[in-house]
């Protein structure tokens, strides 16, 4: 079962910038802004791919 989990999440980092991406989209969207949402998460996830990388 861990291996199938491992799988399936990734590590803690990976769950660790997936839940920080869509806090920062959940947050921008009820503050007025989803418009700029739409703008900023790619980047987001651009940034949190190359932190993960350079794990």
């Amino acid at each position: 079962m861990s291996a199938f989990l491992k799988v399936l999440f990734g590590d803690a980092w990976n769950v660790a910038v997936v839940a920080a991406i869509v806090l920062a989209a959940v947050m921008m969207v009820e503050a007025g802004y989803p418009t700029i949402a739409a703008y900023v998460v790619p980047p987001l996830t651009l940034a949190g791919v190359a932190l993960l990388i350079r794990r």
